[in-house]
């Protein structure tokens, strides 16, 4: 019972913290991005780049981890003497 609060569990309450912030941030961007810098468009959305480029370093590094258990012996020892 110590781990439910007002009939929510733990991870349900962490949940919509992070959802209450991630909405706020996105609020306050969008906002600031227009009043202050006069943006429009992408240009609203707050580290619009880094949000563009996320999918890609994404699959970067999951295409990385995956190679580490595809390679073959061979590949990677001499990856290691290099």
């Amino acid at each position: 019972m110590a781990s439910v609060v007002m009939g929510m569990s733990v991870g349900s309450l962490l949940l919509v913290i992070v959802f209450i912030i991630l909405l706020t941030y996105c609020v306050v961007g969008v906002l600031f991005n227009k009043a202050v810098i006069g943006g429009c468009g992408l240009e609203l959305i707050p580290n619009s780049m880094f949000w563009m480029s996320l999918p890609g370093h994404i699959k970067d590094g999951v295409l990385f981890f995956a190679g580490l258990f595809c390679r073959s012996r061979a590949e990677t020892t001499i990856y290691r003497q290099l």
